[in-house]
């Protein structure tokens, strides 16, 4: 397959899934939005996984505590702080682009199992 076979096999392919899927998503059965919710979610979280791992080479176990930094922090601030869902999303977005350069920093120059390992400490800090 060239590459541009390979591009129209992953348009296709999206497409077929986005057909697949709307039915779903437009239903208003709750369990269905939230089966939906969560492969969406997990999905983008293997999309950052496989940029560390797939492209960097460099396998990152520290993926968790920047979602629960996203998390904590969307809550905590529509909860406490009254914030609408878009900007909490955009700053507890930001807050873990701060805390993954702050974990980026000492790391940048590690490869490997020591750069696995610090991840997990990270995760483990965190938790």
């Amino acid at each position: 397959m060239n590459r541009m076979q390979n591009k129209r096999a992953y348009v296709y392919g999206g497409l077929l899934l986005v057909l697949i899927a709307v039915p779903f998503a437009l239903s208003e059965e709750p369990y269905l939005l939230a089966i939906i919710n969560f492969t969406i979610v997990y999905a983008i979280l293997c999309l950052g996984l496989n940029l560390i791992l797939g492209y960097a080479g460099l396998l990152s176990l520290g993926h968790a505590a920047f979602y629960g930094i996203g998390a904590y922090a969307t809550a905590i601030l529509m909860a406490r702080h009254g914030f609408g869902f878009l900007p909490a999303l955009v700053i507890s977005g930001l807050l873990a682009l701060l805390m993954g350069f702050v974990l980026g920093l000492p790391t940048r120059k590690v490869r490997g199992d020591y750069f696995c390992l610090l991840t997990i400490a990270f995760g483990e800090i965190f938790r």
